[in-house]
């Protein structure tokens, strides 16, 4: 019956009938016994999905079905009255991250998932998802944490923030940005409404407080390491070998005074606004630094026998790791 591939087959949980989807856009009910054609459902339904089905899922009581397509929305079918129900769409303005490639339906919840990785929660009384439930589809990359809110960067240039403050929103995340190019590194203030967020484009993306962009500054180079004071002042070791510092939207570059070697970890303390910096040479230098220069401050720190890849702080300032 279908004139395209045949993309999902499921039957009823009463068993009287199972039903098929596929790339011609079509619903088809077929008896459970004998596996006889029943009919197309709604064949003439005004909405129908413009493109391929790619899954179908029964209700628990067998009355209703639901059907997820590329043209990123799912739908509900009355069987017994041969009629389409109900339209949930993901976006006014669908992309391809917006396919809807897998649909379920238990008495708990009716779900659907999304090309993009994303998992909808659906309910017959809305027209767009009641909740959204996203997280990273590729390697994370870079992660950074302040007052109880995690913010993760990936390979592909998306950003999620996950809010820790209480046991019931711990592991669900929002998406706050697609900054286009892998994260290499991140930083936030202990406060955690201030977020740096450096990108393979050679670009230094801020976030304020509600998560949304502020400011982006040209680097000129990808970043090994990030740090962000209290105050948002960044300072960015980059792949160039080059240190900078970006204060107000401006960039400056930094000589160490003590050392010709690479940059490659950097941390604030909390509590003394002292910045540890790592170096390639496997040696941790602290520093203070004014509008555009750094100076020693402290104990030079040895011990690795390779390069420093990672540093960071205790909140209280006293340990650094």
């Amino acid at each position: 019956e279908h004139t395209g591939f045949v993309h999902d087959v499921r039957y009823a949980p009463s068993d009287e009938y199972f039903a098929s989807v596929g790339a011609d856009g079509r619903l088809f009910l077929y008896d459970g016994q004998t596996g006889d054609l029943v009919r197309q459902v709604a064949a003439s339904a005004e909405d129908p999905h413009k493109g391929s089905v790619f899954a179908l899922a029964w209700s628990p009581d067998s009355r209703h079905v639901a059907t997820a397509g590329g043209d990123g929305t799912c739908k509900i079918w009355d069987v017994a009255g041969d009629k389409l129900v109900h339209t949930v769409r993901m976006a006014e303005a669908p992309v391809p991250e917006h396919q809807q490639v897998g649909i379920l339906w238990t008495s708990a919840a009716l779900v659907s998932l999304s090309l993009s990785g994303d998992i909808n929660e659906l309910s017959m009384q809305e027209a767009k998802p009641v909740r959204v439930v996203t997280g990273h589809q590729r390697p994370v990359t870079a992660a950074t944490m302040g007052q109880q809110r995690l913010y993760t960067g990936s390979y592909d240039g998306k950003v999620c923030l996950w809010d820790w403050t209480s046991e019931e929103s711990r592991g669900v995340a929002k998406r706050v940005m697609d900054a286009g190019a892998q994260v290499d590194a991140a930083a936030a203030v202990a406060a955690g409404d201030q977020v740096a967020l450096a990108c393979m484009d050679g670009a230094l993306r801020f976030l304020g407080g509600d998560a949304a962009a502020t400011q982006t500054v040209s680097l000129g180079a990808g970043a090994r390491a990030v740090a962000l004071d209290k105050q948002g002042t960044a300072v960015v070791a980059l792949t160039n070998d080059t240190l900078v510092v970006v204060r107000q939207g401006q960039r400056t570059v930094l000589t160490p005074p003590d050392t010709t070697s690479p940059a490659s970890a950097l941390a604030f303390c909390p509590a003394t606004n002292v910045l540890a910096v790592g170096f390639l040479d496997t040696l941790v230098r602290m520093y203070t630094l004014d509008a555009s220069s750094l100076a020693p401050a402290g104990r030079v720190i040895s011990g690795h026998t390779r390069e420093i890849t990672a540093l960071a702080f205790s909140p209280d300032g006293r340990w650094l790791a």
